[in-house]
């Protein structure tokens, strides 16, 4: 019997082995195939011990390759405790505009690599089936460009939140994470992130200031 993989396990499989698009691809009339027989690509029947555990596996798999993720297709059978679905690549499926816009420009090449997941009531998930051909280019350094591979944590979005309330400009705080990480490709997110993140904080800071000045002129009033 196969054993799971603990996430720590699962992910040093894909980190130790630092897989090259050159060791892990072959590129065939534009399309990309992914060697079945590396021993650390995902393969039928490999049992993990919980969702998340696959989950982060397979998206350090795919970090390491060069594509993002994405969930489809969730199905559950009550009666016997099962879930299927399926996690595959983000440039799978077609484009369709839900307006009457001319048409534009689409990341989506439906691309059909993709793996099926069987997951059970007791957490404990497997991989049931495994399509890894990719219809497009693979790019490991545009990772983390990547949806699914963005991660700004805590510590990064209270420097910003610190810098932007105190003035400093979001230049030189992004300038700062980037030292901080000794240079671009480290930082798991871009300045596009850092400029949506601090509007959002901008406008939860507005709304707040909104409610207590609402809050004040009551307490007024009531005097």
């Amino acid at each position: 019997m196969e054993a799971a993989y603990s996430v720590e396990e699962a992910i040093n499989l894909v980190e130790e082995t630092a897989i090259s698009v050159e060791e892990a691809v072959n590129s065939v009339e534009g399309h990309i195939v992914l060697n079945p027989e590396h021993q650390h690509i995902p393969k039928d029947g490999m049992k993990f011990d919980s969702e998340d555990d696959l989950y982060d596996y397979f998206k350090a798999y795919a970090f390491q390759i060069g594509f993002g993720l994405r969930k489809s297709s969730t199905r559950t059978k009550k009666s016997c405790a099962k879930t299927y679905y399926s996690l595959g690549c983000a440039k799978g499926g077609v484009y369709v505009s839900k307006t009457n816009k001319p048409y534009q420009k689409s990341s989506k090449t439906n691309c059909k690599a993709i793996i099926s997941v069987i997951a059970y009531g007791d957490r404990r998930c497997v991989i049931s089936s495994v399509f890894l051909e990719h219809n497009h280019a693979l790019s490991p350094r545009k990772s983390r460009f990547q949806r699914s591979h963005k991660k700004m944590d805590l510590y990064a979005k209270r420097i910003l939140e610190l810098n932007d309330y105190v003035g400093i400009p979001l230049n030189k705080s992004f300038h700062s994470l980037v030292v901080e990480v000794k240079g671009y490709d480290n930082l798991p997110f871009g300045k596009t992130d850092c400029r949506s993140y601090i509007a959002k904080v901008r406008q939860l800071r507005l709304g707040l200031g909104d409610a207590e000045a609402l809050r004040n002129y009551f307490v007024r009033m009531q005097k």
